[in-house]
């Protein structure tokens, strides 16, 4: 019987979804991603050398998002629809997201999950959350969309 889960966060689960497809998911029966990951990757990029490495001066900043992006993924996350169309029809997928988030909006996430047809994903909505505050600041709220997704599996 299979019982794995995956749970993945920001751009990380990008990373994780290529791993699923190309394992082809035989062992896990879901996938839990928070605050990610999101279609602009270029933008979560300079926003991350911004919000979290703090990086002050512009012009370093604008040479370095490239090569950030590069780093997370050399095809820009481009491919993350075709690896989600590699997996099993209605494969359940959470995705956790904080209506505040300044690295990956919501709307990036859902570009990167509405084409997928053929999972079974649905949103963990926080209106006051950022990115990964979700937890922190909202455990009840948090925990309950998890413990709801994870009854249905």
């Amino acid at each position: 019987y299979k019982t794995n889960i995956v749970f993945a966060f920001s751009i990380v689960a990008g990373a994780a979804i290529e791993a699923l497809a190309r394992r082809k998911t035989t062992d896990v029966v879901a996938l839990i991603c928070d605050s990610g990951p999101g279609a602009n990757l270029m933008r979560s990029s300079y926003k991350l050398l911004v919000e979290q490495l703090q990086v002050k001066f512009l012009p370093f900043r604008l040479m370095s998002a490239p090569l950030v992006m590069l780093g997370w993924s050399k095809d820009f996350h481009k491919d993350i629809s075709k690896d989600l169309q590699s997996f099993p029809q209605g494969f359940p997928i959470l995705s956790i997201r904080g209506w505040k988030d300044t690295q990956i909006s919501p709307s990036h996430i859902d570009q990167i999950f509405e084409p997928a047809k053929n999972v079974n994903w649905r949103k963990l909505s926080l209106p006051e959350a950022g990115h990964l505050t979700g937890l922190r600041d909202f455990p009840n709220e948090y925990r309950s969309g998890v413990e709801d997704f994870l009854s249905g599996i």
